[in-house]
């Protein structure tokens, strides 16, 4: 961010190093590698709010001007969304075969995030700009022209 106060960096990886280690052990013991994994996401999570959080409140930004009613309801539909395909992976899991049951998630977690997404107002922007990486990794389309090199004699 910048502006040369480093303290609440520090603070921020202190918590991510200490929560990934107390919660991926206690996680990581009761549900394997889902759990340390979960452990991890939750370590960094709270690790990166502490020290956005400070930032803005050294700034005097207040939250509501950057936190948009689109993005909360992206926010609230992709959790919603993560509890029904974890529910629902958990229930079938035993019973569908993986690769089914994999297209089923994704197909219900798409649904559930779909409309706030696509009307999101960051999402003409983002799409402007994976178009434009697309074009710039496109190979140039060859020319119906024949080159110097490729004509017969």
């Amino acid at each position: 961010m910048g502006t040369g106060h480093l303290r609440w960096n520090v603070y921020g990886h202190l918590a991510m190093g200490g929560l990934n280690a107390v919660l991926g052990g206690l996680l990581g013991w009761q549900f394997g590698g889902a759990g340390v994994a979960v452990g991890f996401v939750v370590a960094l999570l709270v690790g990166s709010f502490m020290v956005a959080a400070e930032y803005h409140h050294r700034l005097g930004i207040r939250t509501a001007s950057f936190v948009k009613s689109d993005s909360l309801r992206l926010g609230a539909a992709s959790l919603i969304g993560m509890g029904a395909v974890v529910g629902l992976w958990l229930a079938l899991r035993d019973v569908w075969h993986p690769v089914l049951l994999t297209g089923l998630v994704l197909a219900v977690y798409l649904v559930l995030i779909g409309w706030p997404l696509w009307t999101h107002a960051m999402r003409p922007r983002v799409v402007g700009w994976a178009l434009s990486l697309l074009r710039r990794n496109t190979p140039p389309e060859a020319s119906a022209e024949p080159t110097p090199t490729s004509e017969v004699a």
